[in-house]
């Protein structure tokens, strides 16, 4: 610790004003780096502790830590991801024409798409892309939506005509998965 204080100032201080000096650059970085925003906090308060010569941050307590989770869960919630949606097909008026199912979970997708882009929110290449444009040019670019990923079929049994009852697969019809597009 010693040699990197007299490389990065030009004097022979003493190994506390090292310590100190380190530390003030430290902070300086991490409060130019550190988001505006307070769902990015990290549960560590701002005071710190020696732990034998080792400067270290100290973690929230409990309660503080568990709002931020509480937090965190919430806005991941706005999410894209799959939210259920049940069609009957008695309410259309198709109940008299099919016979079997009464109704279909076909489910939807709604959800933020947000910057940056996460592997748990499956976005292609180009919807990537697409969340970088509408960071830097957002009344340009639109952000990224959120759509069915994956259908899956189903089938369906229902009248011909008076006499007979076809049973027929349709495809894409309920949401697997969701995703970022």
């Amino acid at each position: 610790m010693r040699d990197i204080c007299r490389v990065n100032s030009n004097s022979d201080g003493s190994f506390e004003e090292c310590k100190t000096m380190l530390l003030r650059q430290r902070r300086s970085l991490l409060d130019e780096n550190s988001p505006t925003d307070e769902s990015a906090d990290d549960g560590y308060d701002d005071t710190w502790e020696d732990n034998g010569g080792r400067m270290r941050r100290r973690l929230r307590s409990r309660n503080q830590r568990s709002d931020l989770t509480l937090e965190a869960m919430r806005r991941t919630n706005n999410y894209c991801q799959k939210k259920p949606l049940y069609i009957s097909f008695h309410a259309l008026g198709w109940g008299k024409w099919i016979v079997a199912p009464e109704g279909v979970n076909a489910d939807f997708c709604d959800g933020q798409c947000p910057f940056p882009l996460t592997s748990t929110l499956t976005a292609s290449n180009h919807a990537v892309l697409q969340s970088v444009s509408n960071h830097y040019y957002p009344n340009q670019v639109k952000a990224p939506c959120c759509v069915p990923q994956k259908l899956s079929k189903m089938s369906i049994l229902y009248h011909e005509t008076e006499k007979i009852v076809t049973m027929r697969s349709y495809n894409d019809m309920m949401v697997e998965t969701c995703g970022c597009r």
